[in-house]
């Protein structure tokens, strides 16, 4: 990624993002593109950022827009559109109460297709704790609190009733947030061992989550996760980098323990320059009631 980076009398200006094509092959062939563009302009008592994306399908929109202001050392104030990003699972975030609902076979958003929420946020620092009070749309609020205690990432997190949520019956996408007059609170966590091992896990009161992930020495990284919602769901990820080859690796599965329905998606990333990649994605669908048996897509991606 080429990164843009101009001072201006004491402020910094970054621009950076990607655009690219994407084509669906199998079973029916479709053609989509898109273009996103960051900027940050910051100084250090301010920022502000924007994030704009375009495709052919929505048009032009603002995903995120947002203003933020150092007001001591111990408050800063954020107003605008902000993509949150709560919870410690990787293929799923029960506690993300505030942010986009996250696809596990898509868990890094490649095409930056993430859309904020309207807010007003302020970020408390007290000693060694961290706490973030949220003003959202339709008068909703909502609060997060952040602390390391003894080498364990640990956060509390709470939204008022009558969040939006995604529906929970397609396990392809969650949403932390769940519909109802009662409030949501829940508990996430994550802790390190060592250079390679990793756990985490999130509980509300509806939902929860369990997992891990492990890197080789030849940077094989491995990553399982549990996930109960009204049924329960195994997510396993295989990622290797070929270094020499300039090609990424990755097989996901997910799988229903109910019925044993099965995704399982490859894919393979070559980089042809520093800043232009092309891949390949192909997804099986295992199971009784399936919609198609494959997708099969290939992309190309510049980044600037």
């Amino acid at each position: 990624m080429v990164n843009a980076t101009i001072v201006l009398i004491a402020a910094t200006l970054r621009v950076f993002g990607s655009g690219g094509g994407e084509s669906q092959l199998m079973p029916t062939q479709s053609h989509v593109a898109d273009v996103s563009a960051f900027g940050n302009l910051s100084s250090e008592r301010w920022k502000l950022h924007v994030k704009l994306r375009a495709d052919a399908t929505t048009g032009l929109d603002a995903g995120e827009a947002y203003a933020q202001l150092h007001v001591a050392k111990w408050l800063d104030v954020t107003a605008g559109r902000v993509i949150e990003k709560w919870g410690t699972g990787y293929g799923w975030n029960p506690t993300s109460f505030v942010g986009p609902a996250k696809d596990p076979t898509d868990p890094n958003d490649r095409r930056s297709a993430y859309r904020g929420v309207d807010m007003i946020r302020a970020d408390v620092f007290v000693r060694d704790t961290n706490v973030s009070l949220y003003a959202l749309e339709n008068g909703q609020y909502a609060a997060r609190v952040y602390r390391l205690i003894r080498g364990t990432d640990v956060s509390i997190v709470w939204r008022s009733s009558g969040a939006a949520a995604a529906s929970a019956a397609d396990f392809s996408r969650d949403s932390g947030a769940r519909s109802g007059r009662r409030s949501t609170a829940g508990i996430a966590l994550a802790r390190v061992f060592g250079n390679a091992l990793e756990l985490h896990a999130e509980a509300t009161q509806h939902r929860a989550l369990a997992g891990g992930q492990y890197t080789f020495t030849n940077d094989i990284n491995v990553v399982f996760e549990l996930y109960r919602d009204q049924k329960t769901y195994a997510l396993a990820r295989i990622y290797r980098p070929f270094v020499n080859a300039k090609i990424d690796a990755e097989l996901i599965a997910l799988t229903s323990i109910r019925d044993r329905s099965t995704i399982l998606r490859a894919s393979i990333t070559r980089k042809l320059r520093p800043n232009i990649s092309a891949y390949l994605i192909d997804t099986e669908f295992v199971g009784r009631e399936k919609p198609v048996a494959r997708l099969t897509s290939v992309g190309l991606r510049y980044y600037f």
